[in-house]
């Protein structure tokens, strides 16, 4: 919200409560597919709950808005991850929300979406990246804005309202806060969103060059989006960066850009920021770098894919020699007498043959 600053709009989030519901308020003849919920359903059933608990006379809230497990969809097959009323905020009956819980930073992006519609955007332009874009894609590099489109709306609908619940604060309310520092859970964890936005316990952060410009996965680049693997196939998909993912030395990662903070680790190498990629999926290999290099051959370190996903690994094998700077690069050397090997391969043999004087007769 702090983006609606720029055009004269003031809105801060507070929390007046946060319940951990222990029962489904969805029926259970509306559940689908396994998972999924009609997002009609869904808000009503939502509008239907906070009205039998007379929430609103109760806590006198501004808007009310529900995270859920479950998989929202809509009448066509366009991606839903959240719904709401438009124009509800300060209208008990209809001030309310819904956004899928996926345990990513998506979920953020969704909840500011949905929060826009309440305070009276409605979608911006097809071409749009920012908060209010009818799809947020993980390439947006505006979804931590909102248009000048969608102020002007918010602006022009809050200030219509007869009874603004916006102008006064609730002194109960609080405004949460937790600094990167201190927090101690998952969604920093570039390795654990790959699980949560795949969905799937063994997808992990792909650390090739190639998805990041063909740079190292750090800096500005891991900021907006990450790449994340699909295990038992050749592909990585795109996921949400999340604000506050490490991103160098002494940085973290806020509003697609990489930034100095405090509380980052300070020790980091910009070219390894991530350490070793968390598996190798080859055709004649899957393990852990350390189990293809360590066990077979630091000569794996001289492949574009290996010193990419390994560079930690590697690195440790890093001779600082040009043309040799992870010793021989082919496998074999040691199994030959030097006298043999070294006059026709001291280039792929460089380690073995370190030193190696040719002793010629005649």
């Amino acid at each position: 919200m702090s983006s609606l600053s720029t055009y004269g709009i003031n809105i801060e989030i507070r929390l007046k409560k946060l319940d951990i519901l222990n029962t489904n308020l969805f029926p259970a003849v509306s559940i689908e597919y396994g998972n999924g919920i009609d997002r009609d359903v869904a808000l009503s059933s939502f509008d239907y709950w906070l009205a039998a608990h007379n929430s609103h006379n109760n806590l006198k809230y501004d808007f009310a808005f529900l995270w859920t497990g479950y998989d929202l969809y809509g009448d066509s097959d366009d991606f839903v991850a959240g719904y709401a009323h438009t124009g509800a905020v300060c209208k008990p009956w209809i001030a309310s929300g819904v956004g899928e819980f996926n345990m990513t930073y998506m979920t953020a992006i969704v909840t500011a979406h949905e929060i826009g519609h309440i305070l009276g955007a409605n979608h911006d332009g097809p071409e749009s990246s920012n908060v209010m874009a009818a799809i947020s894609r993980q390439s947006a590099i505006n979804r931590w804005y909102f248009s000048s489109l969608s102020a002007t709306a918010i602006k022009n609908y809050t200030s219509s309202l007869t009874s603004n619940c916006l102008l006064t604060t609730d002194p109960a309310s609080t405004k949460p806060t937790v600094t990167y520092g201190a927090y101690t859970g998952h969604i920093l964890d570039p390795n654990a969103v790959c699980q949560r936005a795949l969905n799937n316990s063994n997808s992990y952060m792909c650390l090739e060059w190639p998805f990041y410009n063909h740079q190292s996965p750090s800096g500005d680049r891991v900021c907006v989006k990450i790449y994340c693997k699909k295990p038992g196939t050749n592909l990585c998909y795109e996921a949400f960066a999340s604000d506050g993912m490490v991103c160098d030395t002494n940085k973290r990662c806020k509003k697609g850009k990489c930034m100095p903070d405090s509380t980052a680790p300070h020790n980091l190498d910009s070219s390894c920021v991530f350490g070793d990629q968390k598996r190798l999926e080859f055709t004649n290999f899957k393990g852990t770098c350390h189990e293809h290099i360590s066990l077979d051959s630091s000569a794996y370190c001289y492949d574009a894919v290996v010193v990419q996903s390994c560079c930690n690994s590697c690195k440790a094998h890093y001779t600082g020699r040009a043309g040799c700077e992870y010793g021989d690069s082919v496998l074999g050397c040691n199994k030959s007498p030097r006298e043999q090997m070294c006059p026709n391969n001291m280039d792929t043999c460089c380690e073995y043959c370190k030193g190696f004087v040719s002793s010629v007769v005649g």
